[in-house]
């Protein structure tokens, strides 16, 4: 099992970076690290005639950089997901174009209901 921070427990959402186990390539010691995100809620009720319950979980796991080692020399170099980077970047600008539509055509409507009125 590989190297962890320490365990929080902070509700039911937990975060934590976890490193996994280093592999050894030609001469290099290459070490996962990777990002933790999980959340975990459940209930359960026992009474004398009748017991119930119920559950949820889930988690992320995200890498986020590889630890190189040789000659006792450690780097880190990070793991960028361009593909998480760009949905975001599309959301966003959906969002983003959304309110201008919205905007401008309440503008429009009302520039219409004003030189309606006025003749």
């Amino acid at each position: 099992m590989g190297r962890r921070e320490p365990f929080r427990r902070e509700g039911p959402l937990q975060a934590r970076t976890v490193r996994g186990e280093p592999w050894e390539v030609a001469g290099w010691r290459l070490t996962p690290v990777a990002r933790l995100i999980s959340f975990g809620r459940a209930k359960a009720t026992i009474g004398t005639h009748e017991t119930g319950g119920w559950g949820v979980g889930l988690a992320r796991i995200a890498p986020v950089a590889v630890e190189v080692e040789r000659d006792g020399e450690v780097r880190r170099i990070a793991i960028r997901d361009h593909t998480a980077e760009m949905l975001r970047f599309l959301c966003g600008l959906a969002v983003a174009m959304t309110l201008f539509f919205t905007g401008l055509r309440l503008w429009a409507g009302r520039k219409n209901h004003s030189t309606e009125g006025g003749s």
